[in-house]
């Protein structure tokens, strides 16, 4: 009995002894996979600090698995607080694109952190832009659709229309880069501040005639949803925009209000000297299609600088015009006696701010101000002074009596061919702010006088979509 007790108490201390070694060696065995990350990271030139900070931030076995990284052993040597963006640069050198060196890489990355990217829209752009590329977009905004504005580099656009591209609607750049609609019909638009949803609204809804007129018109922010809508009319587009603008009509129905002739006030009707408001001096108020009306207004002290005398012959009274339009009247003069009938005069062309302040003032003692405002100007908002103004007559006809000339006709229907419009014309008092002046003709040149004249558009209008 007492040797099988002395076996069992040996067993256990055996058992004791087996146990104490195992917990050791498991111990033992613990620590060494422990410090594993510590040796591999050492192994792969990290030092202590380095390696702390991996340590520290749970980040061993990802630095592990991406090593060797250049990138990111770049970035930790940098500066210790880049740590925290490890998804910008923790990655494998064979995984990292190779047209940029560590050093721009890394520099690159940290400009597109601080302007808000995130890790994959930076590693997409850095893929497929160069430098050079990368760095102007920085200097511009985010693309508003990653993946159109990339596919736009890729298929040779530049960084401006790439993302002019990626805003939006990007079925109108898929048709571009499908070769649906050719991107120069595209770019004038956007270059206008079109968004790519107006641009593709603008497609559907216009004639290929009437897409490519707008082409040449500046931006109209009401254009898309106008053109959308039933009986859009291109050529009452102006009066739409009038009736809009002066909260005569909602967007909603002003096709029909317009269509209807609802904008339309007859011109007994009319205040005449309520429409001066708003008044200002134009920037483009030197150019020949400048609009000066009872809105807009030149310079008291504005002389043209290139007025001359017409030749003899061709005028009544001894005003000046600017060159290019004395040229013009002398040509459109000469037409008339071609075509058969008596030389058109120029009868009453350039005046000075205080000429017109001298007229406006003797109309106004006759007329009161609401008379005189019916058909002179106040000084300023004359044409006269633009130097682009004749008022015509004949040798025999007073320019008064103009509409009595047997060449009146053809030269309403030719005036436009040498570069002139008349200027007040019957039923668009409500537009021009005057009372028809059958004689008064302005010089726009001729690609523009051909415009209003195809349109029906007085100056007034077409300066709402040209100028």
């Amino acid at each position: 009995m007492a040797d099988k007790k002395g076996n069992s108490k040996a067993l256990i201390i055996v058992l004791a002894v087996l146990l104490v070694l195992g917990g050791i060696g498991g111990a033992a065995y613990y620590f060494y996979q422990k410090d594993a990350p510590k040796r591999e990271l050492a192994a792969l030139g990290y030092n202590e600090q380095q390696i702390t900070v991996i340590m520290n931030s749970k980040l061993a076995d990802e630095v592990i698995e991406n090593s060797p990284s250049e990138l990111f052993s770049y970035a930790l040597s940098d500066s210790i607080k880049n740590i925290s963006h490890t998804d910008f640069y923790l990655i494998a050198d064979s995984k990292r694109t190779q047209n940029l060196s560590v050093k721009e890489h890394f520099d690159i990355l940290k400009k597109m952190l601080e302007s808000g990217y995130d890790s994959a829209d930076c590693h997409t752009l850095i893929e497929n832009l160069s430098l050079e590329e990368l760095n102007s977009l920085l200097r511009m905004e985010k693309p508003a659709n990653l993946e159109v504005f990339t596919e736009g580099v890729a298929h040779g656009f530049d960084i401006n229309d790439s993302l002019k591209l990626s805003e939006g609607n990007s079925e109108l750049a898929k048709m571009i880069f499908d070769g649906a609609i050719d991107f120069e019909l595209v770019r004038p638009l956007l270059d206008k501040q079109y968004s790519a949803d107006d641009i593709l609204s603008l497609i559907k809804n216009l004639s290929e005639e009437d897409y490519l007129f707008i082409l040449n018109m500046k931006y109209i922010p009401e254009l898309a949803q106008l053109s959308s809508m039933e009986n859009f009319d291109m050529n009452l587009l102006p009066r739409y925009l009038m009736s809009l603008r002066s909260n005569r009509s909602d967007i909603n129905d002003v096709v029909n209000w317009v269509n209807n002739d609802n904008d339309y006030i007859p011109a007994s009707e009319i205040d005449y000297s309520a429409m001066y408001h708003d008044e200002t001096i134009p920037d483009d108020y030197m150019s020949y299609t400048a609009c000066i009306n009872k809105q807009y207004a030149l310079p008291a002290d504005y002389v043209p600088s290139d007025l001359e005398q017409l030749p003899y012959g061709y005028h009544v009274l001894d005003h000046p015009m600017r060159h290019v339009a004395a040229n013009a009247f002398v040509n459109m003069s000469d037409g008339s006696v071609v075509a058969g009938y008596e030389r058109i005069l120029a009868q009453s062309n350039y005046r000075s701010y205080d000429h017109q302040k001298s007229l406006y003032d003797m109309y106004v003692e006759q007329d009161g101000v609401k008379g005189a405002d019916t058909y002179s100007a106040r000084p300023g908002h004359s044409e006269h002074q633009t130097g682009l103004v004749t008022d015509i007559g004949t040798g025999s006809l007073d320019m008064l009596y103009l509409e009595n000339y047997s060449g009146y006709q053809w030269l309403l229907e030719n005036a436009h061919k040498y570069g002139f419009i008349q200027r007040y014309p019957e039923g668009k008092e409500y537009i021009t702010g005057y009372e028809y002046e059958p004689w008064h003709f302005r010089y726009v040149g001729v690609e523009s006088a051909t415009l209003m004249y195809e349109h029906n558009w007085t100056l007034d209008e077409y300066s709402l979509l040209f100028n």
